[in-house]
């Protein structure tokens, strides 16, 4: 279960109001909680992604910020609609009312979501959770001042638990009220569980770049984990999760994932990778259980931006004049509109194939040389004039992804 394409206008159709049944799904444990069904879902991802990292299936999620637009300025940038099958963001800022359904549905591309979320409070505090319905069947939704949980069913195993959504507050005047209601869910849960998420906090010296750490927060974090015996998931990728992107940028790990020793004993493989971060000032995370995701096969799309390539008007009409001559004297003109249509679209999925491959490839050499510049600044530091280089590298993918994200609104319309 995996993560994130910006500047989407608030549509004004939004799903409507989540609908209490009036009994609990046949597996539900929980007689208090409060069912919930209907809305959409993205555990960026999240992203993130990641992105639309790694192949569909049930055994990647996401966590990352989401795309400004999306039911008010949001902490984010960057996105592409998930093809994961949990999303989820912490920290963003919004309207009380909640994303908006058209704008929810284009994150959607390979699949149906329930999603749901807990409004901003201010300029931060949103929570936006969402479950692939292909994957999981949702039962409770849980909701707090700092966290939206689902007790989720894994269709391909049966097997229930529960993804825990946080955001800690960047005032620490909150932190033990954060700590206390983690510790109250967590503790009451007995279900095998995923807590994930935006904590605002560090757990050593070395998770902050200039070393300057609170220590009586970090041990009260420390001590909160283990009375849960909950096991943090080393992250791969970038070393650090948060930045304030300044010219001498202060980083810190603020994004973990935490798990249960019985969820941990039902996906020894899982692994988690930390995006490299682009447009954003978090890095989505990627949680992958190590389960083999479903193989898909590519159908073919016409692509409207194929218009603007240069040229592209002479190829097509080149190609229809060469099907027309490969047609036989006795084809009737049914025979010749389907000969041109079936030789067109062979011949535009493998063209648009490449094209769209010149694209990533220039992309992913941008990836590499901003990573390069990362592991540098975590090994020896960057001086201004590299952040400067590392920030022109970003706004280049960030323009490349702009036409990406026009490329999945068409999609997601299809």
């Amino acid at each position: 279960m995996s993560a994130p394409v910006a500047g989407s206008s608030a549509a004004e159709l939004r799903p409507d109001p989540p609908a209490s049944p009036s009994s609990a799904p046949p597996w539900g444990e929980d007689e208090e909680a409060a069912l919930v069904t209907g809305g959409p879902s993205w555990a960026k991802g999240g992203p993130v992604d990641d992105l639309a990292v790694g192949p569909v299936g049930p055994s990647r999620l996401e966590l990352c910020s989401v795309p400004e637009g999306l039911g008010g300025d949001i902490d984010g940038g960057a996105w592409e609609p998930t093809q994961q099958a949990v999303v989820g963001s912490a920290g963003m800022c919004g309207d009380e009312e909640g994303p908006a359904g058209l704008e929810l549905c284009w994150l959607e591309h390979g699949g149906q979501f329930n999603w749901n979320w807990v409004p901003a409070t201010g300029h931060s505090g949103g929570l936006l959770l969402g479950i692939r319905d292909e994957y999981f069947e949702v039962g409770f939704w849980r909701k707090g001042s700092f966290f939206i949980s689902a007790d989720i069913l894994q269709r391909n195993n049966n097997l229930k638990w529960r993804f825990m959504l946080v955001y800690g507050q960047a005032d620490h005047a909150r932190t033990p009220e954060f700590l206390g209601e983690l510790e109250q869910e967590v503790s009451n849960c007995q279900l095998p569980i995923v807590v994930g998420g935006d904590f605002n906090l560090v757990r050593r010296a070395e998770d902050k770049s200039n070393g300057a750490v609170n220590w009586p927060r970090v041990r009260r974090f420390n001590d909160v984990l283990a009375t849960l015996s909950l096991r943090e998931i080393c992250q791969a990728g970038a070393r650090f999760t948060w930045t304030n992107n300044q010219s001498l940028p202060i980083r810190s790990v603020l994004d973990r994932v935490f798990v249960s020793p019985s969820w941990e004993m039902n996906f020894p493989l899982c692994t988690l990778t930390a995006v490299t971060r682009i447009g954003l000032d978090h890095c989505p995370l990627i949680l992958d259980n190590g389960e083999k995701g479903l193989k898909r096969f590519p159908r073919f799309f016409f692509q409207t931006w194929w218009f603007g390539v240069p040229g592209f008007g002479e190829l097509v009409r080149g190609k229809i004049q060469q099907a027309i001559g490969t047609a036989g004297p006795h084809c009737s003109s049914i025979d010749i509109w389907q000969l041109i249509a079936r030789q067109l679209r062979q011949f535009l999925k493998g063209w648009g194939a490449n094209l769209g491959k010149e694209r990533r490839v220039f992309r992913e050499d941008l990836i590499k040389r901003i990573e390069q510049l990362d592991l540098t600044a975590d090994a020896t530091g960057l001086d201004e004039e590299g952040w400067s280089l590392r920030y022109s590298l970003e706004d280049q993918i960030i323009a490349l992804d702009s036409l990406e994200e026009e490329y999945w609104r068409q999609r997601c319309r299809v």
